[in-house]
């Protein structure tokens, strides 16, 4: 990302789609690379996701398939 220049050398990122209910998503795990999704659940509290491990997770419903879960890295916010 670039940062936006603006009068007298002050820089300033645009703004960023934050992580939501309803967000369109890009997933970025490597079962689902690239495919896009549409952010169902965001809980507060860790889950147990696939791996086994607990921690911050969302739920996503994919174009093509059903619902699952994954770590919140593994999504990129588009809308």
């Amino acid at each position: 990302m670039v940062p936006l220049a603006r009068g007298g050398g002050v820089q300033v990122e645009p703004p960023r789609p934050q992580l939501r209910v309803g967000a369109a998503v890009r997933l970025l795990d490597a079962d689902h690379l690239g495919q896009m999704a549409t952010v169902r659940a965001l809980p507060a509290a860790p889950r147990r996701v696939a791996s086994g491990a607990r921690l911050l997770a969302v739920e996503v419903t994919p174009e093509d398939g059903p619902p699952l879960w994954l770590p919140r890295t593994c999504v990129e916010v588009l809308a």
